[in-house]
């Protein structure tokens, strides 16, 4: 097990890209569960949620909380951008982290105090 060569907790990003709906959830479910099998811990990246959330309709509350937020020890609030697909028929958010977050960090706040409390040492 990497964790055990590198004596070292691992952690794992969600990701921002998702085919669809179904894929997004999908993964939600996979990260979860890989976690849980290893024992590693999860790096949320809420832009990434707010991608999948924006470029499939999807709740981001609900959809950051399918991750087992219990699991969550960092997270990494950066930006992206919006292009068009191919055909030019929508919007898409992608993650790139070459410009700020689109959300206020306010609006960032309920997704990670869901996932990790913030302690006042």
């Amino acid at each position: 097990m990497l964790q055990a060569r590198v004596e070292r907790p691992i952690g794992i990003e969600n990701l921002a890209f998702a085919f669809g709906k179904t894929d997004a959830l999908a993964q939600a479910s996979f990260v979860a569960e890989l976690c849980e099998r290893t024992g590693a811990f999860i790096l949320l990246d809420v832009h990434n949620i707010h991608c999948q959330a924006e470029n499939f309709g999807l709740d981001p509350l609900e959809l950051a909380a399918r991750y087992g937020l219990e699991r969550v020890r960092e997270i990494h609030i950066a930006g992206g951008v919006t292009s068009t697909t191919r055909s030019g028929a929508r919007p898409f958010r992608r993650d790139s982290t070459t410009k700020p977050s689109p959300m206020p960090r306010s609006r960032c706040y309920p997704t990670s105090r869901r996932a990790a409390p913030i302690s006042r040492s």
